[in-house]
């Protein structure tokens, strides 16, 4: 039994291990491309600490993934030194001899198995002959299972990125899918949040914000569940500006919550949510490359379809650059005739100025073409 526990042992911690090394580096992987989903934090850890532990740590190092999260830096070398020692363990007992009683003698257990042989040919022989159709075929008719809808028909309950059809909408009162609503503590945004893009603090209140859902139309020109948090003191104007995005057919790629991408860091998150084309409002966090809190901490500014419209660095000698590489095609060929490309035509700055809101477009160093401020 003990032998049997010991190769138990070792087949899990080889499995989770490799497992583990070769999530570490397809995150990795996915932290440098354009709008791939990035794996959990939790699921990182959960493969280490579940007998992963050294595939998780060699997976650190080669790939120089999480090298400066504290509960990575902290959990996974434990987990793997904890884990090598039960690995050790394990070799030991299946290399040592048994616990020193002598071996069973193998006859009377061959005795045993032709007797149960035996019994098994007599009760054969007792039971009726049955045709192969019986053993095949059920004597029970199964119902077919209806097809479930892909969508609930109760259109805002439905998370965000569902895909709803055109016809399920109620065309006539578009503006009805187009709500927002308190985060109070304990619900299920607030659960979602918490930690994450929201954490108390001295700037902004959870009664300040509020979560809105919404539809818009995906980059295939299909209608998808989208949803985002602002400051309450726009949240209606922003469900306004949106809502007539819709009834126009302005594409939006993606519209979760920053959470949805999160790292561990602010800036890290909003980073990996750009990289996956996500349109987002609120995460209390820094502006980039800077100490004070950015706009987006207080629920007042928006980034809309960011890998198309760039945050861009101006440098001395007047060269461009911009932190994801698929959107350097995007950094000087600003023409309304790009998709996605928001310009002083395009339908988004023309009702986000009427707003009242500022276009970071219009910056001069840096430039931030996904950004709408107030």
């Amino acid at each position: 039994m003990r032998d049997k526990m010991a190769v138990l042992l070792l087949i899990v911690c080889a499995v989770m291990s490799v497992l583990a090394f070769i999530l570490y580096g397809v995150d990795k992987k996915r932290s440098k491309k354009k709008r791939a989903r990035r794996i959990p934090e939790r699921t990182l850890l959960l493969f280490s600490i579940f007998g992963g532990g050294i595939g998780a740590f060699f997976g650190m190092r080669l790939f120089r993934h999480k090298t400066k999260h504290l509960n990575f830096r902290i959990i996974v070398p434990i987990t793997a030194i904890i884990q090598l020692f039960l690995i050790l363990f394990a070799l030991y007992v299946l290399l040592t001899p048994g616990d020193g009683r002598p071996a069973r003698n193998p006859e009377p257990a061959a005795e045993s198995e032709a007797a149960a042989e035996s019994a098994d040919d007599s009760l054969a022989e007792s039971l009726p002959e049955a045709s192969a159709e019986s053993f095949t075929e059920s004597s029970i008719a199964e119902e077919p299972t209806p097809e479930p809808l892909a969508y609930d028909p109760d259109i805002l309950s439905n998370p965000a990125g569902t895909v709803i059809p055109e016809e399920a909408l109620d065309w006539d009162n578009v503006s009805s899918y187009f709500v927002f609503s308190e985060i109070t503590e304990g619900d299920e945004v607030y659960n979602r949040i918490i930690g994450k893009s929201y954490r108390e603090n001295d700037d902004i209140a959870l009664s300040s914000l509020r979560y809105l859902k919404m539809l818009h139309f995906n980059f295939n020109d299909e209608v998808q569940v989208g949803e985002m948090i602002t400051n309450e003191v726009i949240a209606a104007e922003v469900a306004d500006i949106f809502c007539s995005l819709f009834k126009n057919r302005y594409q939006i790629y993606s519209m979760y919550l920053i959470d949805e991408f999160w790292t561990g860091d602010g800036v890290e998150s909003d980073d990996a949510s750009i990289a996956a084309d996500n349109t987002s409002c609120f995460c209390y966090r820094r502006a980039a490359n800077a100490e004070n809190l950015s706009r987006h901490a207080y629920g007042m500014a928006i980034d809309l379809n960011p890998f198309e419209n760039p945050f861009i660095y101006v440098h001395e000698d007047g060269s461009f650059s911009c932190d994801h590489e698929g959107s350097y095609a995007y950094i000087e060929n600003r023409s309304a005739d790009m998709p996605h490309v928001i310009t002083h035509e395009d339908l988004a700055y023309q009702l986000f100025a009427a707003h009242g809101f500022r276009w970071g477009g219009d910056w001069t160093s840096p430039i931030d073409y996904q950004h709408f401020v107030k």
